[in-house]
């Protein structure tokens, strides 16, 4: 696992938490869960090397008003990368034991997830323990940046293709 140089993401990890947390009050959530594996990374500025020909690292993220977790195999965590972490206060856990996190987390408001990558298992987890599930708004400041960033920009440009290919197959058959 590396970090990622503020010139390449734009943001550094204390703004992006500012972010997010700015958007938790908006929202009127506790917290946010994260388990997809870009946003995690875009998040805290890491690039993962224990998936094969993959960018990624295996992880989960939660981050609440006062503290952000991050779930790794602790095997795949430099001393770099864990000095890097502790320096914005990030609290570093075994990969394994986020689901055990979400039941036992004392929730004290809602959860802000994206309904359309959460795992199953979190889900239930957050559930179990009680508390309620927000789901994330298309309007949020931070969490486009995290829930929207590359899936978003995939899909408007898929979207742009297929109705710019659907504009030229009209005009053929108009021909």
């Amino acid at each position: 696992m590396k970090l990622i140089d503020i010139a390449f993401t734009g943001m550094n990890l204390e703004e992006k938490l500012k972010c997010i947390r700015e958007d938790l009050k908006d929202n009127k959530c506790h917290a946010i869960f994260l388990n997809k594996l870009e946003d995690i990374m875009w998040l805290y500025n890491l690039r993962g090397s224990d998936i094969k020909h993959c960018p990624l690292a295996l992880s989960f993220a939660f981050v609440d008003m006062d503290y952000a977790y991050i779930f790794l195999k602790e095997e795949a965590v430099s001393e770099a990368v864990r000095a890097y972490l502790a320096n914005y206060g990030v609290i570093i856990c075994d990969y394994e034991d986020v689901y055990v996190f979400l039941t036992d987390y004392p929730y004290s408001g809602s959860v802000l997830i994206d309904d359309r990558n959460v795992s199953v298992n979190a889900y239930r987890a957050i559930l179990k323990a009680g508390a309620s599930v927000h789901l994330a708004p298309s309007t949020s400041k931070a969490i486009p940046f995290i829930f929207f960033n590359l899936s978003s920009q995939f899909a408007i440009i898929n979207l742009t293709f297929q109705k710019s290919s659907a504009k030229v197959v009209k005009k053929k058959r108009d021909n």
